[in-house]
């Protein structure tokens, strides 16, 4: 499970594709799975490789151009919480050209302990990121600064254009798939 921390995207990217496959085993791993059947639990470790699954098959396929939301599970250093990610691809043209006119949004909402919630809305085109980050308050303008550098870095890096703006709203997009505002969040 992701854990707080610097490899935390690497993490959840993990995490992402064992949902996606619905392997119980690349999320929580070999060893907690012969922990659970050494200590006669054989029947939760069985029921927590069918409820992943039956997770998994709960994500649509992308390519109908519908918003898919995943729950991905962080543990913070004390507790279970939940990043809730929101993803929709769009690709015009048809044929092999598809890919390159393609364009995916994504919207990533977390809960900060010293920020609050936040909101992570970008738009990835080829060679192209756009991306908005909303909070409940304005962002201190040096977090803001820091935020801007290490974005427009990573641009360069990758050889991408775009732009990052930051949004103070009470209100966030609001997404077909999602239901209401949960109580969950990620403690950082």
């Amino acid at each position: 499970v992701p854990r707080a921390g610097p490899e935390l995207a690497q993490a959840i990217i993990a995490a992402v594709a064992a949902i996606k496959t619905g392997d119980v085993r690349a999320l929580v791993g070999d060893h907690v799975l012969r922990s659970l059947d050494t200590a006669g639990h054989h029947d939760l470790a069985a029921r927590l490789g069918t409820e992943f699954q039956q997770l998994s098959g709960l994500i649509p396929d992308p390519s109908g151009g519908n918003w898919r939301a995943l729950l991905i599970p962080v543990h913070d250093g004390t507790q279970l919480q939940f990043v809730r990610f929101f993803l929709r691809r769009h690709k015009k043209g048809s044929g092999g050209d598809a890919d390159t006119d393609s364009t995916t949004r994504f919207v990533v909402e977390v809960d900060l302990s010293r920020m609050g919630s936040v909101q992570l809305d970008g738009l990835v085109k080829p060679k192209k990121f756009d991306l908005i980050i909303r909070s409940r308050v304005a962002i201190d303008p040096l977090a803001r600064r820091e935020i801007s550098k290490i974005f427009t870095d990573a641009l360069a890096a990758s050889g991408h254009t775009g732009g990052l703006t930051f949004q103070a709203s009470a209100q966030f997009a609001k997404l077909p798939a999602r239901s209401g505002d949960s109580p969950v969040g990620l403690s950082v």
